[in-house]
């Protein structure tokens, strides 16, 4: 993640009553309550932790960078500094909250200790955190655990809108709201909050979550908490000091956190710095097991869900509310939807949504309204997303043209147009067609391989084989003449960053377009170099007699998020030189920034054991690349690999979904 690409946005939205599953603030019209009692205790590893300073903070929804609102009241506390009004933590870690505070019901809240003596003596560079959720619904029988492992879920979870610990914030506009209140949500899927525990499975039950991960993260913070927090290096570096310099704002760059909390925030946003001198801090010893018994990868945390019924999809969306939708595409059907809350949660049947004649869905996309549109084999299928119910009739929609609609996208009208033959229709949101009976050309007489619209409201889409990408006015008249060349490219799907510019991905399975992307403007114009942006480097080894080659199985899995970054599956292939017939593969999820630099490494992230090696061929394995990529509203990144879904919770910076709200409301690539 790259804080320095946010760029503060707001939207003036229309849709908050249309939400589902989400508790949505309006301050405007919400009244302040009496905060309801908390208790807990602190906990450095296993150690209580006296006369640690804890805060009760709210996200602030007034403008991305702000800092966190202090709730309790210094008068009734008796105690207050620079961040707010505290109470103090006796000598067995033990901390109340009484009658201190009020809030507003959907205020999202956390907590935040500092400094304290966990039997080490005092350690002001002592910081944890607990993110408790919606203010309203915290009562007499809310126990907090606070301890390294809720700092980690917390940190993890709200890294989308935390710069640092004290510093966690959004826009407030209705989207941000939902983002948020799903980003506070999120931690309980990663650990258990009365026990200060990190889960193995998340409350859902479908959902493996990375626990070793977790714990060694902990133990890594730990082993600054429970010391005197001296800050001393490099001749002789302490715990705290090989922490704070290695877990910097910028990965490599940047100022020293303050505090531990701060630290893994910082490493939250850069998963791929300074993996060896971080996990050293961790040890057998350490007071959170199990662990790691090895270095990771890299430091991103991911859940892996497996719902009931989900079987080799190959699309995916997500929705207002942050729900994740995926097409069903089984070896001779049935064919279905498949709908998960942003928890991961199945709210579909477990067969999923189906019926209206779906054949063969290959493409989503979710109109302003929050229906769920899928182009099939044969027609166009329109479902309620509130319920899943057909609302298009018992054989769908025809598109006309030759029958066969591939790539699919909704304006900021609610009108479709839906990529058929070697044209692009345009439908209204009943159905009928705009683009009379034979559909819009698109100026290169190929195939529309993937349709998006950008934020004028225009169609564009790649043309495979033929090297172009073209461009359609909203009454499709092209735009792009021959259509705009893109060199050494296969373009199919495109995506558009927050600066109106197209980014396109390549099916060339060839050695120039392997793991690569191509930039273009507002115009057209080519942007990034003549090869385009690779998200994996080659490597050779004498010593090791050993190739290792990038490759892009899956030219479809690729997303942008908030920031402009660009995320996409990346799989190597390494072999022996003249000894192994059979490579080895590793997979993973790509991260570059909006200018082309490699964010994750060599191989990408692997979350784990969520992806990591295998056979890409085998869809739905482990070692299988995804085959569609999202970013949702909260800044998590979602895989999807046949029938296993992958989050990597705060990987990536929130964006506006679905697309069709970001082109109405002229937010599209932006944060909520």
């Amino acid at each position: 993640m790259r804080l320095d690409l946010w760029t503060r946005c707001g939207l003036t939205l229309g849709f908050a009553g249309m939400l589902t599953g989400c508790s949505v603030s309006v301050g405007s019209n919400s009244t302040h309550q009496p905060g309801g009692a908390i208790h807990g205790v602190v906990h450095g590893g296993q150690q209580p932790i006296h006369n640690m300073h804890v805060y009760l903070l709210a996200a602030n929804m007034n403008g991305y960078g702000g800092a966190s609102a202090s709730l309790l009241n210094a008068t009734a506390t008796g105690n207050s500094d620079g961040v707010g009004g505290y109470v103090l933590s006796g000598p067995d870690g033990s901390f109340s909250i009484t009658g201190d505070y009020s809030c507003t019901a959907g205020t999202q809240v956390y907590l935040y200790g500092l400094g304290g003596d966990a039997g080490a003596g005092t350690n002001a560079a002592a910081g944890l955190m607990a993110a408790l959720g919606d203010c309203g619904k915290l009562s007499g029988s809310t126990f907090v655990s606070m301890n390294e492992v809720s700092t980690v879920a917390a940190a993890y979870a709200l890294a989308g809108f935390a710069v640092d610990a004290t510093h966690v914030s959004s826009s407030g506009s209705a989207l941000a709201q939902v983002g948020v209140a799903n980003a506070f949500a999120a931690a309980a899927n990663l650990e258990t909050l009365a026990a200060g525990a990190a889960l193995t499975t998340t409350p859902a039950g479908d959902g493996t979550v990375p626990q070793a991960t977790i714990n060694t993260l902990a133990d890594v913070l730990a082993a600054c908490i429970n010391s005197d927090g001296t800050i001393a290096g490099p001749a002789n570096a302490t715990a705290c000091y090989t922490l704070f310099n290695n877990a910097l704002p910028g990965g490599t760059t940047g100022s020293v956190p303050m505090d531990t909390s701060s630290a893994a925030v910082n490493i939250a946003h850069n998963p791929f710095a300074n993996i060896a001198a971080l996990y050293g801090l961790a040890t057998s010893t350490s007071p959170f097991q199990p662990t790691l018994s090895a270095a990771p990868n890299d430091w991103t945390v991911a859940i892996a869900y497996s719902p009931a019924g989900l079987a080799a999809t190959y699309s995916m969306a997500i929705d207002a509310a942050g729900d994740v939708w995926l097409a069903n595409v089984p070896a001779g059907g049935p064919y279905s939807l498949t709908e998960l809350s942003s928890q991961g949660a199945l709210l579909s049947p477990a067969g999923g949504y189906s019926g209206g004649g779906l054949t063969k869905p290959n493409s989503l996309a979710i109109d302003p309204a929050g229906n769920v549109w899928v182009a099939g084999a044969t027609n166009v299928v329109e479902f309620n997303g509130s319920n899943g119910a057909v609302r298009s009739g018992a054989n769908g929609y025809s598109v006309g043209g030759a029958n066969s609609p591939f790539g699919i996208a909704v304006d900021g009208q609610g009108d479709v147009w839906v990529g058929d033959g070697t044209v692009v229709v345009k439908m209204d949101g009943s159905g009928n067609i705009l683009s009379g009976p034979s559909g819009f050309p698109t100026g290169t007489g190929g195939a529309p391989w993937g349709v998006s619209i950008d934020g004028a409201g225009h169609a564009w889409s790649g043309s495979g084989s033929l090297g172009v990408v073209s461009e359609l006015s909203s009454s499709g008249a092209v735009m792009s003449g021959t259509g705009y060349p893109v060199a050494n490219f296969q373009p199919e799907a495109i995506a558009f960053d927050a600066g109106g510019n197209a980014w396109t991905n390549s099916a060339l399975q060839g050695a120039l377009g392997l793991n690569t992307v191509a930039k273009l403007s507002p115009g057209g114009a080519v942007l990034s170099p003549a090869s385009g942006y690779t998200n994996c480097v080659n490597t050779h080894s004498v010593a090791n007699n050993t190739n290792t080659l990038c490759i892009w199985w899956n030219p479809d899995a690729f997303a942008l998020d908030g920031g402009g970054n660009v995320w996409g599956e990346v799989a190597t292939q390494t072999q022996f030189i003249g000894m192994n017939p059979f490579p080895t593969y590793a997979t993973g999820v790509s991260e570059i920034s909006n200018t082309g630099t490699i964010l994750s490494g060599a191989g990408g992230f692997t979350g784990g054991t969520a992806i990591g090696a295998g056979d890409p061929h085998v869809q739905g394995s482990v070692g299988a690349t995804p085959y569609a990529l999202a970013v949702d509203g909260s800044g998590n990144v979602w895989a999807l690999l046949g029938s296993q879904v992958v989050e990597f919770v705060g990987a990536g910076v929130p964006v506006v979904t679905p697309f069709s709200l970001g082109v109405q409301n002229g937010t599209l690539g932006m944060r909520p």
